[in-house]
């Protein structure tokens, strides 16, 4: 998808209620640069699945991917401004 991530959680370190998922890098020629995501947006969804408030280990399963595929996520600016966009999941090291 070409985005490193910050979780924010509450709980137990195993597996904590989901606080925030904030954008902390969009890596350069990314599915995600291209789709206008930017470091500090807010991921509210992902693949239809609400992120605050789920517990970590019942997202799991929305957060595997296989090369190529793609991804729908709902990105919170921080103007409020709430959008949909499509992202293609790459290697582990993008």
């Amino acid at each position: 998808m070409g985005i490193n991530i910050k979780v924010e959680g509450d709980g137990a370190l195993w597996n904590p209620t989901i606080k925030s998922v904030k954008v902390a890098k969009v890596v350069t020629g990314s599915s995600a640069e291209k789709a206008e995501v930017a470091v500090g947006d807010s991921i509210v969804e992902i693949e239809g699945r609400q992120v605050a408030g789920a517990k970590a280990n019942d997202l799991r399963p929305q957060m595997q991917f296989e090369v190529g595929q793609q991804v729908k996520l709902m990105v919170k600016k921080p103007s409020g401004e709430v959008r949909a966009v499509l992202v293609v999941a790459g290697t582990k090291r993008e």
